[in-house]
């Protein structure tokens, strides 16, 4: 028996000394029963199994936030009278992670009692960066852009489990004229469910607005 498992980076790490679990039974061995273990890219050896039928099926083989398909080849010989004969049985299971991403919301209010006028096209930066989901993989980081239009701007998709931390750039909040309190960096666990980020600043004017003559 031989077994292979394919995915991505993350995948590669979760799979790492993992083995699976397969039974057979066979006609030449009264139809009982039997367990083997085979690690991914090894090949296991059954032997003295007299000549017959064999069923091979491979147990559940999940690993967290991900799918899996499972692929079976067999390369046999004919069996001889009097001789023994090796049958190649191959199982490969292709993993594919889940994503999930998150997505910031800017939104500006004014200090208590006052009026402010911000415009909607002022951008805000943002940087992330992340913890992986699986140990050895690679660290996302990155930066957003995002409108004081309060229309979302997505992070990349990343794998279900990744651990980010989401910080303003101060010195894009600011505006002339005004003091602003940007909100404090968050942190956010990746899920198959979009996130939402609102990022809320509070403007408070240093210039009185101007006043209209009569």
């Amino acid at each position: 028996l031989y077994s292979s498992a394919a995915s991505d980076v993350y995948k590669r790490q979760a799979l790492a000394g993992k083995s699976f679990d397969f039974t057979y039974t066979c006609t030449g061995l009264g139809e009982k029963e039997h367990t083997v273990k085979v690690v991914p890219g090894t090949v296991t050896e059954v032997t003295d199994i007299p000549t017959g039928r064999c069923t091979i099926t491979e147990s559940d083989a999940p690993v967290d936030n991900a799918d899996y398909t499972t692929s079976l080849s067999v390369n046999g010989a004919t069996p001889v009278t009097g001789r023994s004969v090796t049958i190649d049985v191959a199982m490969h299971n292709e993993y594919t992670a889940h994503n999930g991403s998150f997505e910031i919301v800017k939104k500006v209010e004014p200090a208590t009692g006052e009026s402010i006028n911000i415009p909607e096209d002022k951008t805000f930066g943002f940087t992330y960066t992340c913890e992986p989901a699986y140990e050895g993989a690679a660290h996302p980081s990155g930066t957003l852009t995002v409108r004081a239009d309060g229309k979302a701007v997505s992070s990349p998709q990343l794998p279900v489990g990744t651990s980010c931390t989401i910080a303003e750039d101060a010195a894009s909040a600011k505006e002339h004229g005004y003091e602003v309190i940007t909100p404090q960096p968050v942190s956010v666990t990746i899920s198959k469910k979009v996130i939402t980020v609102e990022a809320t600043n509070t403007y408070k004017r240093l210039i009185p607005p101007p006043t209209t003559s009569v």
